[in-house]
C-alpha cells in the first residue's frame, strides 16, 4: 500500500478530539476510561491491573519487590507509596491504550477479519500453551481474575489496534517520516556523549608461564592486584594526565597518548540505562558540555569529558554499538509521546478507578 507521508504536525491537526461523557456498562461495571468512542470498562480495567501487577513486580524483582503489604506501603522519594505509584502508572498506560485505539477508529482504519482471527488465535495459543488445551481450566483462571474470554478479547483488540497504529505511523512504510533534525533533538535530549580516558591502577589478569591469560570456569579472565611497581607507573601516568588537563592540553590528544581504552574514537554515547560502569553513566548525565571530571572506580581511574552531540551520530559505523536498534527506540518514543498527548484528554471515572488497586489485583502468570 502506498501511503502519503504526513508530518507529525499535520497528523496532530487531523487528530482533534471531541470526548463524550462517561456511560455506564451494567454487566461489566462502569466505564473507567474513555477516549472518544473507545471505552475501557471495569472488567477490562481489572484485567489490566492483573497484567500490570505481574510485569511491575517482575521489573522490580531485583530491588526487593514482593506482593506484600510492606512493599506496597513503602514510600518512594516522591512521597507516593509503591501502591499509589503503580496505580498511577497503570492508569496512564490504560489511557494510552484507549487513545491509540481511538486514533485507529478516528482515522477510519478497518478492524479486519485477519485482525479478529489474530486476536482469537492469540487467546487460543494461551489455552494450548499454558493450559494444555483445557478450555475449562482456562475459563476457571479467567474467573479467578474476575474476567471472561469476552473481556480478554476486548483488551486484545485494544492491543491489536495500538500495534497497527504504530506500524501505520512509524513502520517501514509508515505515514510519518522523521527528519534528521528531530532525530538529533531526541539524541541530544536523551543521550550523554563523553570522551573517556582510562588508566587501570587496580588489577591485571593472571597469566600462565607462557604469558597466556588464564580463564575461570565461566570464561572470564582472573583478576589479580597490580604489583607495587605497576601501581606506581599507573599513578605517574594519571599525574601526567592531570597536569595536561590543568594546562588545558587537548583532551583528545591526551586520550590518544595515555588512555588504555581506545575502543571508540568518537567517544561514548550513553543512555541512563546503558549497561556500562554505573558511576560513569550517572556522572555523565550530571555534567555540562565541556566539563571534565575524574572518577576512581573498582576498574581504575577515569577522566570523563562531556562532549556536544552534533551531526548524525546514529548513522556512523563507528557508533553502531551505541545506536543498535535506534530507529525502533526513537519511533517507540515518538509514538508514546503522540499517544500520550491524546491520553491527556481521556475522561477518567475517578470513583471507578478508586475501586481497583494494583495491590489487590490477582496476579496472572499466564496472560
Amino acid at each position: 500500500m502506498n501511503r502519503k507521508l504526513l508530518s507529525a504536525a499535520a497528523l496532530a491537526l487531523i487528530l482533534a478530539l471531541t470526548l463524550p461523557a462517561l456511560v455506564s456498562c451494567a454487566d461489566r461495571g462502569d466505564v473507567v476510561v474513555s477516549v472518544g468512542n473507545v471505552e475501557v470498562d471495569e472488567a477490562m480495567y481489572t484485567f489490566f491491573m492483573s497484567s500490570y501487577k505481574r510485569s511491575f513486580l517482575a521489573a522490580y524483582e531485583g530491588s526487593g519487590a514482593a506482593d506484600t503489604d510492606s512493599f506496597w506501603s513503602t514510600v518512594r522519594d516522591d512521597g507516593m507509596t509503591m501502591e499509589e505509584y503503580f496505580n498511577a502508572v497503570a492508569l496512564e498506560n490504560v489511557k494510552k491504550y484507549a487513545a491509540a485505539a481511538w486514533m485507529f477508529d478516528y482515522m477510519d482504519r478497518q478492524f479486519t477479519n485477519d485482525m479478529k482471527k489474530r486476536v482469537n488465535n492469540n487467546i487460543d495459543d494461551i489455552i494450548i500453551n499454558e493450559f494444555d488445551g483445557d478450555e475449562d481450566a482456562f475459563n476457571d483462571h479467567l474467573r479467578s481474575l474476575g474476567i471472561d474470554r469476552d473481556v480478554l478479547y476486548d483488551v486484545y483488540v485494544l492491543d491489536e489496534k495500538q500495534d497497527y497504529m504504530y506500524e501505520y505511523l512509524y513502520g517501514p512504510s509508515g505515514a510519518i517520516e522523521v527528519p534528521d533534525s528531530d532525530k538529533l533533538r531526541y539524541v541530544q535530549d536523551n543521550y550523554a556523549h563523553i570522551e573517556h580516558i582510562y588508566v587501570n591502577n587496580v588489577f591485571t589478569y593472571e597469566t600462565d608461564e607462557n604469558g597466556e591469560y588464564i580463564y575461570d570456569e565461566d570464561g572470564y579472565g582472573i583478576e589479580v592486584p597490580l604489583s607495587d611497581d605497576e601501581i606506581t607507573a599507573a599513578n605517574e601516568k594519571i599525574k601526567t594526565i592531570e597536569d595536561g588537563i590543568a594546562d588545558n592540553e587537548d583532551f583528545h590528544e591526551l586520550w590518544l597518548d595515555y588512555s588504555e581504552d581506545h575502543l571508540y574514537a568518537d567517544g561514548y554515547y550513553l543512555l541512563p540505562t546503558t549497561p556500562y560502569i554505573k558511576e560513569i553513566v550517572d556522572t555523565s548525565f550530571e555534567m555540562n558540555v565541556g566539563e571534565i571530571r575524574k572518577l576512581q572506580t573498582s576498574n581504575g581511574v577515569h577522566f570523563i569529558k562531556r562532549l556536544p552531540i552534533e551531526g548524525t551520530p546514529w548513522s556512523y559505523d563507528t557508533n553502531e554499538d551505541f545506536f543498535d536498534g535506534f530507529d525502533d527506540e526513537l519511533h517507540s518514543y515518538l509514538f508514546a509521546v503522540m499517544v500520550g498527548e491524546y491520553a491527556k484528554d481521556a475522561v477518567v471515572n475517578d470513583e471507578a478507578v478508586a475501586r481497583h488497586s494494583i495491590k489487590d489485583a490477582v496476579e496472572s502468570p499466564y496472560i
